[in-house]
């Protein structure tokens, strides 16, 4: 009565992919019951910090062409994000269908996206409860135009998150791209919340988020980079990505790059930078964070690099901040200090090696991080085999607490003929105790039409940890899919 059951489900569906050229520069692709099943697994992460995790997207839909949606609103912060479609909270939410027209229509560069998700559940084991989302509607326009000269940009961009209850969460922004001379570039754009859940009040920058910045781009001679933003109260971009709410934010940073042409100069560049960031609360502004930094990186012409980076953080917290089950950070101020290394080799070798090292103070406690660290054996341009290892330990002696964790990675891809490939990515992760299998088997007899075999599995390593004990295997998941392309020429 106690006993885990299995359970076993089958599914059968199909999908349709269209992709038309309404003009030499303007594509429209539509989509049906999308699936993503042969997209690589996302790497696993060990979180030190009481922030949200960015991973990149990895699906060729969002991927292809996706620069357009671009409306960079702070360090990470972007306006839209394109893993809140589809995806939530790493679970797969399925897709009935969408559609995107990108190019360009005479002066104006387009990008349109409208994607419809359906009604999905699943249990949250963390929280130990039903999750339950309705079918909702994702849309997202974005158009600019050059303006002054080729390199400088104005245009605007709206997302639109609308479930079929009439929930809605709506962000529209203006932004300007200026470049005024050689490599410097001037950013401004302010976004605007209108959500159904958010009453609309008089301070209208309660609603809204102002990004300006300033940066060199030339990794010669003198660089800088300066960001101000400052996010309202009710500012609430469901589609984007925000780490910080109400919040101003204060960036700036100065360095200097050498680059040697000489052909008797073994060093390839150099450069020396020094940056500061400042997080302050809306509401007192008092400071949230602060960091400073003193960094110094250079590459040889053999292809060997490294760097090495000084920070001194102050962190103001409010509430506690719990590292794991067994460690945690009380409410208070804490400052502390960290070095980085890091080296890596040649990558037209052989052996690839790559090695960072994280050592110094953490909150009220020490941190020692190796990692990441890899290995990549390229023998053959048919075979590729990386190792990935990361180790963490936090100590706070004062309150006998200490948390360490170990995260290895294995991925083998092999090319046994053009037609015929096989990617195996294996994960494990001693701090939530379970590993991850990804095996993508692909073959190709011709360009368009795929066949693909995947296989994903979870497992659990410490299965003494609960009652009665847990199953060796968590999930399991084998998908067979093909895809076939043809082209119709009008």
């Amino acid at each position: 009565g106690t006993a885990y059951k299995t359970n076993y489900e089958r599914k059968f569906n199909a999908g349709l992919d269209i992709k038309y050229s309404l003009t030499s520069n303007l594509t429209m692709d539509l989509t049906l019951n999308t699936d993503f099943a042969q997209v690589e697994a996302d790497d696993q992460i060990v979180n030190l910090t009481r922030f949200s995790l960015f991973f990149p997207e990895k699906r060729q839909f969002f991927v292809e062409r996706s620069s357009i949606f671009t409306i960079r609103t702070g360090y990470l912060d972007q306006l839209f994000y394109s893993r809140r479609i589809g995806l939530n909270e790493g679970e797969i939410v399925p897709i009935i269908g969408g559609a995107r027209l990108v190019g360009r229509a005479g002066k104006w560069d387009i990008g349109f996206m409208d994607m419809q998700t359906s009604y999905h559940e699943y249990m949250d084991e963390e929280a130990d409860s039903l999750v339950q989302l309705e079918s909702t509607n994702f849309g997202v326009l974005r158009v600019r135009k050059q303006v002054f000269n080729p390199t400088s940009y104005a245009g605007g961009m709206v997302t639109s998150k609308i479930d079929v209850k009439g929930n809605y969460n709506i962000n529209a922004a203006l932004d300007l791209i200026y470049n005024p001379f050689r490599n410097d570039y001037m950013t401004m754009n302010y976004a605007h919340t209108f959500d159904s859940e958010i009453p609309l009040t008089s301070h209208i920058f309660d609603h809204g988020k102002f990004y300006f910045n300033w940066i060199n781009r030339s990794n010669i001679g003198l660089t800088y980079d300066f960001i101000f933003s400052r996010s309202g109260t009710k500012y609430d971009p469901e589609m984007g990505f925000e780490l910080l709410e109400d919040h101003a934010q204060f960036y700036g940073l100065v360095g200097y790059g050498w680059v040697y042409n000489e052909e008797d100069k073994k060093m390839l560049n150099q450069q020396l930078m020094v940056w500061t960031r400042i997080n302050k609360r809306n509401e007192d502004f008092t400071t949230d964070i602060s960091e400073i930094s003193i960094g110094y990186n250079f590459s040889l012409k053999n292809g060997f690099r490294a760097n090495f980076d000084l920070f001194q953080n102050h962190e103001n917290l409010t509430e506690p901040f719990d590292l794991s089950d067994e460690v945690f950070f009380p409410v208070g101020s804490y400052d502390y200090i960290r070095f980085v290394g890091g080296f890596g080799t040649p990558t037209n070798k052989l052996i690839i090696l790559n090695l960072q090292s994280t050592a110094g103070t953490y909150y009220d406690g020490t941190i020692f991080s190796l990692g990441p660290a890899g290995i990549t054996l390229r023998p053959s341009s048919s075979f590729n085999l990386g190792v990935d290892y990361q180790y963490d330990q936090v100590d706070i002696t004062d309150r006998s607490q200490h948390f360490k964790s170990h995260l290895a990675r294995l991925k083998t891809e092999l090319t046994f003929t053009t037609k015929l490939s096989l990617m195996m990515y294996f994960q494990y992760n001693t701090n939530d105790k379970f590993g991850i299998n990804n095996i993508r088997f692909r073959y190709n007899p011709r360009e368009g039409n795929d066949l693909y075999l995947v296989y994903n599995g979870n497992y659990n390593t410490h299965i003494h940890r609960e009652i009665p004990d847990l199953p060796a295997m968590d999930l399991n998941t084998f998908t067979v899919k093909y895809t076939y392309t043809f082209i119709w020429d009008k």
